[in-house]
């Protein structure tokens, strides 16, 4: 069972999955008009709508990331493909904004399986290439963003936005059956597992017991250290994964249709296929962003604000050139910066695998990646207040959204420099240097020296090194000096003395 095949298999329902998960993302960029004219709401209430999304996935992200331990990724995706079903055909036919930001929250919570159980099945079954597998799942995920807005408007044109939701939910119901089969396959095993460790621990028991074996991690245990014993690195990591994904999640996920078509009078189709550039720019990066962190695993850091200041450039200069520049040379930019936003944020998973014990990464993960939820609920709501104290009060466009003017927009966009100097003054803080941790080891042995049983109990000094470097090191500050007892006719010369954090015990 254990095998790469099966790991593939999950991979890529995975992939396909969060595929969706982005889509839902960015769909609500689409059809923003559509949801204020029909239940006659506001910009920033309707961004609410965007949010509930963020909200419950951000939530969920601890708790899951406990599960998937325990239940394992197949099992836990194949419930949130069925509650994904549910919720988004809630949503497609809500009769109130009641229950679509109900539904909403629902979606949320649903599809934040497949990232976290991405990781997980990576871990597991492709442990060398563990960073181009993720790079990969997300490749594919943020393509999801991408049918969330050229084709996603398109087929809103010919059936509505209801019609399209519901139709939406075909791809998901495809993707739950490996997952179902996979998990009755792992059920099937686990069964036989149980039976052997059960078996085990009775030899174990009846030999005494291995006082070889692993302990088990505690939770408690990680929750402390990452959050009292190393919660300066936490709280960094946290508020940069925040504002990296700030404009990314805000602007690239409900903005940018709206804003290009106030600003230009394009069409919304088009809008919304220049807008796509900056999530197709991501999904080319994900590969590059697993590659460059097993290329320079002692150069995260320093290529994660690189790529942030990458990021912040091109998408600034993007929002601000709109409309004062050929849409084209704009599409370039949001392809940039989307491709740079990816290792900006990626590497902040793998920097915090190395920062923490391996029994604490998925606990680490899910910390930086409720950190990039936040966003999504933060700044798209605070965009959307903004452009509301904004607006005319009278301006409406086709769809019986909202048009605010240019000068609304660039006002509303000083939240996203903001958001970019906090992330790469995070970003600098953040100790990623190696440091060493002095632990004490104690060995005891038995050995027979001159004909009498001599006991052995050595204490050693290791140094651990923890930060950039994948393996812990170990170098022993103390040889390991072998005691002798001499022969009874030397009983009377002066003892040496053993070598320190030797003791010498004879057994009589």
């Amino acid at each position: 069972m254990h095998s790469q095949k099966v790991g593939l298999v999950i991979a890529i329902a995975c992939g396909v999955f969060f595929f969706y998960a982005f889509f839902q993302r960015t769909a609500p960029s689409v059809f923003v008009g559509e949801i204020q004219e029909e239940f006659k709401v506001s910009g920033s209430v309707a961004a609410l709508l965007g949010s509930m999304y963020f909200i419950s996935y951000a939530l969920v992200q601890i708790p899951l990331g406990i599960l998937l331990d325990i239940t394992g990724p197949a099992k836990m995706c194949a419930i949130g493909a069925l509650l994904t079903i549910g919720s988004v055909l809630l949503f497609a036919y809500s009769g109130n904004f009641g229950v679509a930001m109900f539904a909403r929250f629902c979606i949320g919570f649903a599809v934040a399986f497949p990232w976290l159980a991405g990781i997980k099945n990576a871990t597991i079954y492709f442990p060398k290439n563990r960073a181009l597998v993720t790079g990969f799942t997300l490749s594919t995920g943020m393509s999801g963003a991408i049918l969330g807005q050229g084709p996603l408007a398109a087929l809103i044109d010919a059936v509505g936005w209801r019609q399209a939701m519901a139709l939406s939910t075909i791809p998901v119901a495809l993707i739950a059956i490996p997952y179902i089969i996979v998990s009755m396959m792992e059920m099937t095993e686990g069964k036989k597992k149980k039976d052997d460790v059960e078996e085990e621990d009775e030899k174990q028991k009846a030999g005494g017991g291995n006082n070889n074996a692993p302990a088990k991690p505690s939770v408690c245990a990680g929750l402390k250290l990452v959050f009292l014993t190393d919660c300066k690195n936490t709280t960094f990591l946290f508020i940069y994964a925040m504002m990296a994904t700030g404009p990314l999640l805000s602007y690239g996920g409900l903005w940018v249709v709206p804003h290009i078509v106030h600003t230009t009078g394009e069409t919304k189709a088009v809008a919304a296929g220049f807008g796509s550039l900056m999530s197709l720019g991501s999904a080319f990066a994900g590969p590059l962003a697993g590659i460059l962190s097993d290329k320079f695993p002692t150069k995260r850091k320093e290529v994660m604000l690189t790529a942030a200041g990458i990021t912040a450039t091109f998408s600034l200069l993007a929002m601000y050139l709109v409309g004062h520049a050929p849409l084209e040379l704009v599409a370039v930019f949001l392809f940039i910066a989307g491709f740079a936003a990816i290792p900006a944020f990626m590497l902040c998973f793998f920097l915090a695998a190395e920062l923490y014990p391996k029994s604490m990464v998925g606990l680490a993960s899910a910390i930086v990646n409720t950190g990039g939820l936040v966003s999504g609920v933060l700044f798209q709501v605070l965009v959307g207040a903004i452009l509301d104290g904004g607006w005319d009060g009278k301006s409406k466009g086709t769809d019986g959204g909202r048009i605010y003017n240019e000068a609304t927009y660039h006002g509303a966009f000083v939240v996203y420099i903001v958001c970019f100097i906090i992330q790469i003054t995070m970003g600098c803080l953040i100790d990623a240097k190696k440091k060493e941790k002095e632990t004490t080891t104690t060995t005891k042995s038995n050995e027979v020296v001159d004909g009498k049983e001599v006991k052995m109990v050595t204490t050693t000094n290791n140094i651990m090194e923890e930060g950039q470097s994948n393996k812990k090191k170990r170098v022993k500050r103390d040889s390991l000096v072998v005691a002798k007892e001499r022969k009874k006719k030397n009983a009377g010369k002066k003892k040496e003395s053993a070598p320190a954090g030797v003791k010498v015990e004879i057994v009589e």
